[in-house]
């Protein structure tokens, strides 16, 4: 008889290639399910979320809250996701782009979703600084320019740390400086910040999408940064003791001594109330300390009325 076990392995192995497989457990989730999520997502965000630490709202977008880094953490914690990364290097010239895979992990080991995310030094916050005007005698980013009803001038201010140096309008070492956005030299100091960055976004766009909470935050866009403003000239400080006539005013106060001094020192109206009401407060002060009064009647300052019985 001839051998026919060959032939009926093959059939039965064939045969099995074609039969149906099992069915396999739909992995589509419920509404309720859905539902019971996003209840989860919000009762997280009212119990254990803090605003401006794991959510805030974000110049450029809408009306939700944005999403930051630790609510992104606090999610992955409460639905047990693992986040992994992939991340690719550009470098062009002293330019590092960064692209950032984050993929999130079940705790079963399967593949929930992806995102994908860049950061690059050439984006204009890394790319460029703002150059101010640094002062020729300390060395301290704190040149300002006066006010022509001031003296004009440039002032190394003293409330930006500066050391007081006053300088002429044509003076050659301040004109020369640029000032504005300039090209930032120090781009390698960046190079970690960027990683971190584009891992950051990574992982807010990863939890965003897995776990369906786009309803609730909203995504982080790019802030559109102001125009530099075309003036070399920072602004004029406005505040009580910031202006540069204070400051000789306050060296002619510290001279006054007699009742002629101070009253050959009282000032006139100012067109800028802070001003003058700074300056009657560092004229008062001192006069008192000196020993003398205020009178509002003869609207000058007197020595104190001897007391009656004196």
């Amino acid at each position: 008889m001839p051998d026919d076990t060959h032939d009926t392995q093959m059939t039965v192995h064939e045969r099995e290639q074609y039969l149906p497989r099992p069915v396999r457990e739909s992995t589509e989730l419920s509404v309720d399910v859905v539902v019971h999520r996003l209840e989860t997502i919000e009762n997280l965000m009212r119990r254990a979320m803090k605003p401006s630490v794991d959510y805030g709202v974000i110049p450029g977008t809408g009306s939700r809250p944005t999403l930051l880094k630790a609510g992104a953490e606090k999610l992955c914690v409460m639905f047990r996701l693992s986040p992994q990364y992939t991340t690719i290097k550009t470098y062009e010239g002293h330019h590092l782009s960064v692209e950032s895979a984050c993929r999130m992990i079940a705790p079963d080991g399967s593949l929930l979703g992806e995102a994908n995310a860049i950061c690059s030094t050439m984006e204009s916050k890394y790319a460029y600084r703002k150059a101010e005007k640094t002062c020729p005698s300390c060395g301290k980013q704190a040149i300002i320019k006066g006010k022509a009803e001031y003296g004009g001038g440039w002032l190394c201010w003293k409330k930006k740390n500066g050391c007081g140096a006053q300088f002429l309008d044509d003076e050659p070492t301040i004109i020369s400086q640029p000032t504005g956005r300039v090209p930032n030299e120090d781009l390698p100091d960046l190079y970690n910040t960027v990683i971190r960055i584009a891992e950051k976004r990574a992982l807010i766009a990863a939890v965003r999408l897995v776990t369906g909470c786009s309803s609730i935050f909203d995504e982080e866009m790019p802030v559109k940064e102001d125009a530099p403003e075309p003036q070399d000239e920072p602004r004029h400080p406005q505040t009580k003791d910031d202006y540069p006539e204070l400051t000789a005013w306050k060296n002619t106060v510290a001279t006054c001594k007699t009742l002629e001094d101070f009253n050959g020192a009282i000032p006139g109206m100012s067109k800028e109330q802070a001003l003058r009401l700074a300056q009657w407060r560092m004229l008062g002060k001192a006069a008192v300390a000196e020993g003398w009064h205020w009178s509002r009647d003869a609207n000058k300052f007197e020595a104190p009325p001897v007391p009656a019985g004196a």
